[in-house]
């Protein structure tokens, strides 16, 4: 499909389902061979949902990807661990359907990461930090080419390793 004659809209969300869905979707197919998919919390989806936190992406009318941006931090802080801020914002739920990677390759994730720097700017924030499983080398990689930083590797029993990272927005 030519990118350039799909219609690509970014809207806030009204339906947790779909997010969801596509969350799930993503999850399945980013999921290490032998490893299960993550539990995820549908109250919580809910919840972000009906704040005005998430954003989707539909291509042609049809849900390709999303990304939640928020102003409490969605995994532990340990002190001292981030830059200081003013105004930092939560990049979470970063997901993109299987059919949209396979059509459009990694422009739905790299239109989400925008999608969260342009609302943390929207809203004032002067640093937006994430965490991802620094297993899903390519969704990593992506953030790291979108100017965050590696600032911290959460090693817990049982669960999946993570990455906290961060990066400035603003002059």
């Amino acid at each position: 499909m030519n990118d350039m004659a799909s219609r690509w809209i970014w809207t806030r969300t009204v339906d947790p389902e779909m997010v969801d869905d596509l969350i799930r979707d993503s999850d399945w197919r980013n999921a290490m061979p032998g490893a299960p998919a993550p539990k995820r919390n549908s109250d919580r989806t809910r919840h972000l949902v009906e704040r005005g936190y998430s954003h989707v992406l539909t291509i042609d009318d049809r849900a390709a990807a999303t990304v939640t941006v928020v102003d409490d931090a969605p995994f532990a802080l340990p002190q001292g661990l981030f830059t200081t801020a003013r105004r930092p914002l939560y990049m979470q739920r970063l997901a993109v359907a299987s059919w949209a990677a396979r059509s459009h390759g990694a422009l739905p994730g790299c239109g989400a990461v925008r999608r969260a720097v342009e609302v943390a700017v929207d809203q004032g924030a002067d640093w937006l930090r994430c965490e991802v499983n620094p297993d899903l080398a390519s969704v990593h990689t992506m953030l790291s080419a979108f100017g965050f930083r590696d600032i911290h590797e959460i090693l817990e029993a049982g669960k999946p390793r993570r990455t906290c990272l961060e990066r400035p927005l603003g002059p």
